[in-house]
């Protein structure tokens, strides 16, 4: 278990979910749904991880990114907002993800910080 594990409070969209799009660098619109978002006390750093819904070999590949709560609350409200997700640079984020992901996986379901896509 991470050093930083301890800190991480993770949530989960309620049953409606929490879905937005985004446009690719080919200027195709991309949706996307949440699937967990937490808050990381030592860093006091917010993050989310989504999905796009593409299948992989080893399955649904899903993505993680910086966000702003407020944003995510008027979101979740239904509130037509604009979402800055802040890409991660440090290969400490992208590991209390994962580490993060290894909490919430189901039993027998590996998670690396290389099953994160940038």
């Amino acid at each position: 278990m991470a050093e930083n594990d301890k800190d991480v409070q993770v949530s989960e969209p309620d049953a409606d979910g929490i879905s937005f799009t985004f446009l690719d660098d080919d200027g195709n619109e991309v949706e996307c749904r949440v699937l967990y978002f937490f808050h990381a006390d030592h860093n006091n750093q917010d993050y989310l991880v989504y999905t796009t819904g593409v299948v992989g070999e080893d399955g649904e590949e899903v993505s993680a990114a910086r966000y702003e709560p407020a944003a995510l609350e008027a979101m979740a409200r239904g509130e037509d907002v604009e979402v800055s997700l802040q890409p991660l640079t440090e290969d400490a984020e992208w590991e209390l993800v994962a580490a993060t992901l290894r909490q919430v996986a189901p039993d027998g379901v590996e998670v690396d910080a290389t099953d994160v896509t940038p």
